[in-house]
């Protein structure tokens, strides 16, 4: 009698094991939830045209913001600070080889609208610089260890002057 409970126990736990080693086999084996870890990165922006007489707000423009100093997280830390004015994330980080002391606007044009209100954010004293890098998408910003902060009271949209195309978060 007791032979066979043993023995019985034992097929048991054997059945078990297999049950365990082959439901743990085919879920280390099967794809990952949802889209897994290695997808497609969305486009941050899209280019569009924009008429002269129109009006674009902070919702319309994609930002990257890169730190140029030797502060650490400023880059990430403004970035926020976009994001927080409506503004849509583009890329973000380190620019260690441009020589920036405070901040700077790049763009593509000194005249594009959304540049112009990029700049806006910084307060006096920053320029719209052309024919620099393009680091990211979007209107960039290089900030310098001088820079201190968005300024307080900067306009949520302007108007646009003359046709022009900026890179806006895809709807």
């Amino acid at each position: 009698m007791d032979h066979r409970r043993t023995t019985v126990t034992l097929t048991v736990l054997i059945v078990l094991c297999l049950f365990g080693l082959f439901f743990g086999v085919r879920a280390v084996t099967a794809d990952l939830p949802g889209e897994g870890i290695l997808k497609e990165p969305e486009a941050s922006c899209t280019n569009r045209t924009v008429s002269a007489g129109s009006t674009i707000t902070t919702e319309e423009v994609t930002v990257s913001v890169f730190n140029a100093g030797g502060r650490s997280g400023l880059a990430s830390r403004t970035m926020q600070e976009f994001v927080k004015r409506g503004f849509a994330a583009g890329d973000s980080g380190n620019a260690r080889n441009a020589d920036v002391k405070r901040g700077q606007v790049w763009a593509d044009s000194s005249e594009n609208p959304a540049a112009k209100l990029v700049l806006r954010q910084l307060g006096a004293g920053y320029q719209i610089h052309t024919g620099k890098p393009v680091l990211g998408v979007g209107v960039v910003v290089v900030l310098g260890s001088d820079f201190q902060q968005l300024a307080k009271k900067a306009p949520s949209r302007i108007k646009v002057t003359q046709d022009a195309t900026i890179c806006s978060p895809p709807l």
